[in-house]
């Protein structure tokens, strides 16, 4: 009898531990405990059975147990009586749920964990002076997303410069910068390099030629007035975002996409437009096809 309470104590003290997480693994266990996999493995099977932890298929190992109850509400009566006459009140459950202490969540980075660039940090080596190169700005005051254990903060790509004295976010520039981490050429208070890669030839091409028109035309003239000017080039970026969001949805419908790129780049071209005081004519499409080809 005694055992048996010990026991069910452990499974309250695992369903309070795991409220802290947003995924559990056996090995997680193992540490917490010190103990076997089988009897990680069998403590996961009862918070499974308990309604605690699930996944889509619990034959696969290398998937982890998602935790399945995120808000007090989501607790069922029964439990949470248990769990209060085990010693866990209210206070210290909703403490819990919340996630990890702030202090002890991970710092992640959705930029630094892409693979496709070898990233150097900035305290370890800095990059040559007034070569391009592409970096990583981050704003550690204000967060993006906070999970139960990670936080991410505000962070951007970019491609720059070090001239020996600052960091220039190189042009072309847009009309207005919305960026979150920059504003045209200078980053925003609050911001910071942490990290540099080098920048390829292609990446370069792309990033001076990116305010470019699509399409060719013999004459465009936007003539607007000056107070809405901001607002409308604000709306043209949201309806690209959207478009582009849109486009995702169609990856088998090759005419669907086409139609959807086709209006991306109009509207981008808009843009393109007010970038260059409200005209765009044959001339300058003359003059960006010979530079880009």
């Amino acid at each position: 009898m005694e055992q048996q309470q010990q026991n069910m104590k452990m499974i309250s003290e695992l369903i309070v531990w795991a409220f802290h997480y947003d995924a559990i693994t056996p090995q997680m266990i193992m540490l917490k405990l010190n103990c076997t996999a089988d009897m990680a493995n069998a403590i996961i099977i009862t918070l499974h059975t308990l309604g605690i932890l699930n996944k889509n298929d619990p034959s696969n190992d290398a998937e982890p147990w998602i935790v399945m109850i995120n808000r007090l509400q989501d607790i069922p009566n029964h439990m949470l009586n248990v769990l209060q006459a085990d010693g866990h009140s209210l206070e210290e459950i909703t403490e819990a749920l919340k996630g990890l202490p702030k202090e002890k969540k991970k710092i992640s980075s959705n930029i630094l964990s892409d693979r496709a660039h070898e990233w150097t940090a900035v305290q370890d080596k800095a990059p040559e002076e007034n070569i391009p190169i592409i970096i990583r700005i981050c704003n550690p005051e204000k967060e993006f997303i906070e999970t139960k254990t990670e936080i991410v903060y505000l962070e951007d790509t970019k491609i720059g410069l070090w001239d020996g004295n600052k960091w220039i976010i190189c042009g072309p520039h847009p009309k207005y910068d919305f960026s979150p981490c920059s504003d045209k050429e200078n980053l925003r208070e609050g911001c910071n390099v942490t990290h540099w890669a080098k920048c390829s030839g292609t990446e370069l091409k792309g990033w001076k030629s990116r305010l470019d028109p699509h399409h060719k035309y013999d004459h465009m003239y936007i003539d607007v007035d000056e107070d809405k000017i901001e607002d409308l080039y604000r709306s043209l970026i949201l309806a690209c975002s959207c478009l582009a969001k849109e486009a995702i949805h169609y990856p088998k419908d090759h005419e669907v996409r086409i139609k959807l790129e086709e209006a991306y780049g109009y509207i981008c071209d808009f843009q393109a437009a007010f970038d260059r005081n409200g005209s765009i004519n044959a001339i300058l499409a003359t003059e960006l096809e010979n530079n880009n080809g």
